[in-house]
């Protein structure tokens, strides 16, 4: 058995790293192109389209950032309308309420969601799109054109290509994180 210098444990560090990190790069696209064929499949109902999505990996970051476009909504509603006769609901709880409503699940695992959304952020983890509740309704029943779906496919493609470019020029001069 020979001992390998310590240039060549590094070496074999920097390709560990690097693995890791382009397999970490084809999950978070991998999740991405599921979106777009869960987006234009034109076989899909509303309800089917829904069910898809919350089997994907970005599930909490779409129900998390469907909340934050929610709560200026509610806050703006409470602004102009006051507080409502049934009692003193935050616009926190309403929008919650909203989102709920939106995706068939309570307002408990909304705010579930939308934390584990959050760690998500922290974590890196991203998804552009952001609606509200109205707008991902609309959405659930439309399916994404041709067209649409082809521009969504080369932001992927651009996207994750850059990424990747980014991982390798690291790994070529050295950097580890």
């Amino acid at each position: 058995m020979t001992k390998r210098t310590l240039l060549e444990r590094i070496k074999k560090r920097r390709k560990a790293q690097l693995a890791l990190e382009l397999e970490i790069i084809e999950d978070m696209f991998k999740d991405s192109e599921d979106l777009l064929r869960v987006k234009s499949d034109a076989t899909l109902s509303s309800n089917q389209r829904l069910q898809a999505l919350k089997q994907l990996e970005m599930w909490p970051r779409i129900v998390g950032e469907m909340y934050g476009c929610q709560l200026p909504i509610a806050q703006n509603n409470q602004n102009e309308n006051g507080l409502p006769e049934y009692g003193r609901e935050e616009p926190s709880e309403t929008a919650r309420e909203e989102v709920a409503e939106a995706i068939g699940l309570g307002p408990d695992r909304v705010r579930d969601l939308w934390r584990e959304g959050q760690s998500h952020f922290k974590e890196g983890q991203w998804h552009k799109p952001k609606k509200n509740v109205a707008e991902f309704k609309l959405e659930l029943s439309t399916t994404l054109s041709k067209n649409d779906a082809a521009k969504f496919r080369e932001g992927i493609s651009r996207r994750k290509q850059q990424m990747l470019s980014a991982a390798m020029e690291r790994f070529s001069i050295g950097e580890t994180s």
